[in-house]
């Protein structure tokens, strides 16, 4: 690891699994939107999420967004693009983990890593052509045929006889030994896949703190969670490296069993609210609560922001709105309660 880097023990901490959750959200929806793009470089996409996922956390939290991500794509693209998502994501964690571990040196060892990567690869795609004859032999046809139309094509353009006898032999080298360019291909592929990554991961990350490890959140304490009431006063917030602040003097009470709901234009400080309930330490003012926060504990706080595209728990308005709702017959005035919030 880099000088002054530590590594964290244990389960997965609160903003881990929300990194996991948004970036894992991010990477399937890319998978799925890269599926209708006719541009192979498009793909190099599909590893930046998790690239910046794996360079700033630990290897689980890049693990569980992987898994999150093939759940959405085996349900949006099918088996072939969670294979695809797998191979990227690959990638992609070397990608992140060689520029967190080895620095200026993580071009070579991204070069390096991704060869045994790409012979991974062909290996499995070179075997499963070799263990389903049928789509070998239409991928073979296919080929001969296409390269056989394009040699009349170049007949009737008035070809000479040497480059047409160069172009028969030629095709037949690749119908022949299709298992050498396809696996070579495959490899040459993934390899430039990964540099191509790892090119655009170091741009945005020399301009930007996405590749940084995230602020800590304060640690669960050992004592019951006592988060309400909560008392803020005068509390301003402004992110690291901002010009203005999120939040500006605000006052706010919380107790048991309120109900609580904050609107606002995007940009407005909702999230950042959220936050400062959640137990992040506002820039100035006072937050006042009778114990820890407990964020993630029994008792304690939850966090969880609207990602839409992550969502596949319900496939109407109506069944999100009735998910988490203690209604034993399933009557609930999905309306109302759509009016009631606004």
């Amino acid at each position: 690891m880099r000088a002054g880097t530590t590594t964290a023990r244990g389960p997965l901490r609160p903003f881990e699994i929300a990194a996991a959750a948004v970036f894992g959200a991010l990477t399937a929806v890319v998978t799925v939107v890269t599926g209708f793009i006719p541009v192979g470089a498009a793909q190099v996409l599909i590893t930046l999420p998790i690239a910046f996922l794996a360079a700033g956390n630990r290897m689980r939290s890049a693990i569980a967004a992987t898994v999150a991500a093939s759940v959405v794509a085996l349900i949006a693209g099918g088996p072939f693009g969670v294979v695809m998502l797998l191979v990227l994501v690959g990638v992609g964690i070397l990608v992140g983990y060689a520029e967190r571990r080895w620095g200026r040196n993580a071009g070579f060892v991204v070069f390096a890593g991704s060869i045994p990567i790409g012979l991974v690869l062909a290996g499995f795609t070179v075997g499963m052509l070799l263990l389903f004859e049928r789509t070998r032999i239409l991928l073979l046809d296919s080929l001969a045929a296409s390269l056989q139309g394009a040699l009349r094509a170049f007949r009737a353009a008035g070809a000479g006889q040497a480059f047409v006898d160069a172009f028969t032999r030629t095709a037949d080298f690749l119908v022949e030994y299709w298992w050498l360019w396809i696996g070579g291909a495959t490899v040459v592929g993934i390899v430039g896949s990964a540099l191509l990554s790892f090119g655009i991961f170091r741009t945005i990350a020399l301009r930007t703190r996405w590749s940084s490890p995230p602020t800590e959140w304060p640690a669960t304490a050992q004592a019951e969670p006592a988060p309400l009431p909560v008392h803020l006063r005068s509390v301003t917030y402004r992110y690291p490296g901002a010009t203005t602040d999120a939040l500006t003097d605000i006052d706010l009470t919380i107790t048991a069993g309120d109900f609580v709901a904050v609107v606002g234009a995007n940009g407005s400080g909702k999230s950042t609210l959220a936050r400062i309930l959640a137990g992040l330490d506002p820039t100035t003012g006072l937050v006042d609560r009778p114990g820890h926060v407990g964020l993630g504990a029994p008792g304690g706080t939850a966090l969880v922001f609207q990602h839409p595209e992550s969502q596949i728990l319900g496939r109407t308005i109506a069944e999100d709105v009735r998910w988490g709702l203690d209604d034993a017959d399933g009557t609930v005035d999905v309306d109302a309660l759509l009016e009631r919030v606004g």
